[in-house]
C-alpha cells in the first residue's frame, strides 16, 4: 500500500507553541482556545494512531479494499474484519 503523506500535505495547528492561527483569524474564539487546543491534540493523536496501525489516514480511507468481502483476481472471495478487543465474531448465512 502507498504510504500516507497526509501529515506533510496538511498542517495541523501546533498546540504546544503559542496561539492557534484560528484565534488570530477570529478573535471571538479567544475564550475557546483551550477547547480548540484539546481538539487539535485529539486530532493529532488519532492521526498518529492511524499512521501506526494502518500506515496513515489515506490507507484508512482505502480500507474498503482490504476489509469486508473482496473478490481476488483468481475468483476467490476473501472476508477480512477489523475487530480489536472482540471476544468472538460470527458469520452466518448460506455459503457454498
Amino acid at each position: 500500500m502507498p504510504t500516507d503523506d497526509l501529515t506533510t500535505r496538511v498542517k495541523v495547528a501546533d498546540c504546544g507553541r503559542g496561539k492557534l492561527q484560528v484565534i488570530d483569524d477570529d478573535p471571538y474564539l479567544q475564550h475557546h482556545e483551550n477547547d480548540l487546543k484539546k481538539r487539535v491534540d485529539e486530532c493529532r493523536k488519532w492521526l498518529q494512531i492511524f499512521k501506526d496501525s494502518e500506515g496513515g489516514l489515506v490507507n484508512i480511507g482505502r480500507s474498503y479494499k482490504k476489509y469486508g468481502l473482496n473478490v481476488q483476481p483468481n475468483g476467490d472471495i476473501i472476508y477480512k474484519e477489523w475487530a480489536p478487543g472482540a471476544n468472538s465474531i460470527s458469520i452466518f448465512g448460506e455459503f457454498n
